[in-house]
């Protein structure tokens, strides 16, 4: 039986060799298999980077396929397929681990891959749909493979003709992206592939999470003190709830699954279903009865990540049932075990309560901070929006250069954090020049009797990438951010690592000077740097207050208008 990956042969030998082993392997040992698979998507991401003529690059696997979703080179499901090859050979490489059946799931990624990858810049049809394994051909000679791999990779394909002639025209360009959504469309997930992912995203947010082994209707899994368990399959009187989310034995969450290309239950019906039905048992706990519903947070997704254009088919959305006020709202990913603890620890309207019951004279001590009556107006303005517009999370203040934002920013920050109206605040920059000097500032101006915000609360600086759990003020660079979310292998940030985003010098973009390398980030002009900027702020489920002297069209655009300006007039 020939290869599936024979329609690769002739054009993309390489790949079509890397394929071969990769096959060969699965019989003899499944963990080399597996990094030869991510070798191959390593080499077709370098395909695909260079057939988009975009400038050389240097960087790891998991900052090129980034790249390549964000300058719209690929569309989410091939990210997500390339993340999933990715991870899966790292991880064989790291520990030897890979079973059989892993190894053939991969390889039936890797299959999904070549074929969008071959019908959208051959602009060929391949008529084998599903993938199916060789025969182990023992003729097959693992060293005359290896042999044949080692002397195409030294040999040098010069792609430059293809390259100009697929790029020849903007209508070109054009045509070629719509193939590679409407190929990309073309890829079918099963359920169980769809749960793959959601288990993945719900382990990087820090829960156990695996849908065929820890599961109630198949193996009876239960929750357990001192462990966080998204248990799949949860009886609910009759139904079964998709997973359901424990922290220790107490239940907070209840996720419905969809299809990956199916709607989402926006509103949230059948997790509605889920809540009202659940029944209390010794075996875990439940945190109230809200109206009928037993179950605090409500979930629903397909897995897909978040796109404005399809936010009825990606995201995962979510809804505090406990108040009938609450309206559902796209996520950008899930809360971590502690993050959902606090979400449901926290009584929002006790904190607007504090914050309209305190009073602002300490603010204007002159042994303190000093502020003027236009800063403690500006402080005003954002809380008066917070509390009385809350479903608008986004604030701008506009004050001339001068007229002292940073200790106006020391104020209601301070505010903010003593009201518990927010649990930790990110303060973000787009130079370390900035984010030292109000480090500073933060450090050295009084607040309140004879203690700054760094003698009441615990501050963290830049340096440090993941804040402790007793943070309340941590300070970053606009670039160095991007990294950790978005360009980095390492464990990410959850999306409530924060709950509320200060954004110093809030009308600026990319500027071509030395400092903007400072996190050796590459950003083409200053739509990417922009672009990337407002990626970093939506990621976060948090309330956004921007700062500027000078708003520009973007400022205005992300932010809204202001909600205070002092302005030099």
């Amino acid at each position: 039986m020939a290869s599936t990956f024979s329609f690769l042969e002739i054009n993309y030998p390489e790949l079509f060799t890397i394929s071969e082993l990769s096959e060969r392997l699965i019989y003899i040992d499944p963990s080399s298999s597996l990094s030869k698979s991510r070798l191959f998507s390593e080499k077709l991401a370098q395909l695909i980077w260079q057939f988009e003529d975009l400038v050389p690059f240097d960087g790891n696997q998991v900052e090129r396929i980034n790249q390549l979703f964000y300058k719209n080179c690929i569309p989410d499901v091939v990210k997500d397929i390339f993340h999933v090859i990715r991870k899966s050979g790292n991880k064989a490489s790291h520990d030897g681990s890979g079973s059989k059946q892993e190894a053939l799931y991969i390889l039936k990624k890797c299959f999904q891959l070549a074929k969008w990858f071959y019908e959208t810049y051959e602009n060929d049809y391949i008529e084998t749909t599903e993938y199916q394994l060789p025969e182990d051909d023992q003729k097959v000679s693992l060293d005359k493979l290896n042999a044949e791999l080692e002397r195409l990779s030294k040999q040098v394909v010069d792609y430059q003709a293809k390259v100009a002639t697929i790029n020849a025209t903007p209508e070109l360009v054009i045509e070629r992206q719509q193939r590679a959504l409407t190929n990309a469309n073309n890829i079918g997930k099963t359920e169980a592939e769809t749960r793959a992912i959601i288990d993945e995203q719900l382990r990087d947010a820090g829960w156990e999470c695996e849908t065929e082994k820890l599961n109630y209707k198949k193996n009876k899994s239960l929750p357990e003190k001192g462990k966080n368990k998204a248990i799949a399959e949860w009886p609910c009187n009759g139904k079964w709830a998709d997973y359901a989310l424990f922290v220790g034995l107490d239940l907070y969450g209840i996720v419905e699954a969809k299809k990956f290309a199916t709607d989402i239950s926006t509103d949230l019906q059948q997790s509605k279903i889920y809540a009202e039905r659940i029944e209390s048992h010794d075996n875990f706990k439940l945190l109230g009865n809200w109206n009928g519903y037993r179950v605090p947070f409500l979930f629903s997704t397909n897995g897909r990540n978040y796109l404005e254009q399809i936010k009825t088919k990606s995201g995962i959305w979510f809804l505090d049932i406990r108040n009938d006020r609450n309206k559902s709202k796209a996520l950008r990913g899930w809360f971590s075990p502690q993050g959902i603890i606090e979400q449901f620890n926290r009584d929002v309207e006790k904190a607007n309560t504090r914050l309209q019951e305190s009073e602002y004279d300490y603010l204007q001590n002159p042994s303190g901070l000093g502020l003027r009556y236009y800063q403690i107006d500006a402080i005003k303005a954002v809380e008066n929006k917070l509390i009385k517009q809350p479903e608008d999370k986004r604030s701008l203040l506009v004050m001339a250069t001068g007229t002292g934002k940073t200790r106006t920013t020391i104020g209601l920050a301070y505010r903010l954090i003593k009201s518990d109206r927010f649990k930790r605040i990110l303060f973000l920059t787009d130079r370390r020049l900035l984010a030292s000097q109000a480090l500073g500032s933060f450090k050295d101006n009084k607040v309140e009797d004879i203690n700054t915000f760094s003698n009441i609360y615990k501050i963290e600086e830049m340096k440090n990438v993941y804040p402790e759990t007793e943070t309340r003020l941590h300070f970053a660079t606009v670039q160095s951010m991007v990294k950790r979310l978005f360009y980095s292998d390492n464990e990410t940030l959850a999306i409530d690592a924060y709950d509320c985003i200060i954004i110093d010098e809030a009308h600026r973009g990319y500027n071509l000077d030395k400092e903007i390398n400072e996190e050796d980030l590459f950003f083409k002009d200053e739509n990417d740097y922009v672009g990337q900027y407002k990626r970093v702020i939506e990621y976060f489920n948090a309330y956004i207050i921007g700062l500027t002297a000078t708003p520009a069209l973007h400022t205005t655009e992300i932010f809204g208008k202001p909600v205070h300006n002092y302005s030099y007039r």
